[in-house]
């Protein structure tokens, strides 16, 4: 009876380990496969992050930003800026607005409130512009 409560505990045993090391092969994962046949590896192409544009708006803040493509308030504005916001281009016919970007924070303060133009590259990932050139719209 010790015989075969023995026999039977090493078989058991050893359908366990063998049930155990098959389901661990099992289970890794396989490698990527290259073509063979080229010989590359595959590639993945970006798009770029900014282009060149044209854009009209108004100078606004990031506060109130479409606020003031209704109602333009260079006060409040500078207002805004002054108090660690930034200015913004903003468009109402669709919804959008753009934080400018430039060193000529003049320029911005001059066009505060008002209708303009803007070139620059356009960072649509961050929604923001560096202005390359502004003017006023009439």
């Amino acid at each position: 009876m010790k015989n075969l409560l023995s026999l039977f505990s090493c078989l058991f045993l050893a359908v366990t380990i063998t049930a155990c090391t098959q389901q661990t092969t099992e289970n890794k994962p396989t490698p990527p496969t290259q073509d063979r046949a080229s010989n590359t590896a595959p590639t993945t192409t970006q798009a770029p992050t900014s282009e060149t544009v044209e854009l009209t708006g108004y100078v606004s803040d990031s506060s109130c930003g479409l606020k003031h493509t209704k109602e333009p308030d260079r006060e409040c504005i500078l207002k805004c800026v002054e108090n660690g916001n930034h200015f913004v281009l903003a468009n109402a016919e669709d919804n959008t607005t753009y934080k400018l970007n430039t060193e000529d924070l003049a320029k911005l303060r001059e066009f505060a409130g008002k209708k303009v133009k803007v070139s620059g590259k356009l960072d649509k990932q961050n929604q923001s512009l560096q202005v390359s050139n502004i003017e006023a719209v009439s």
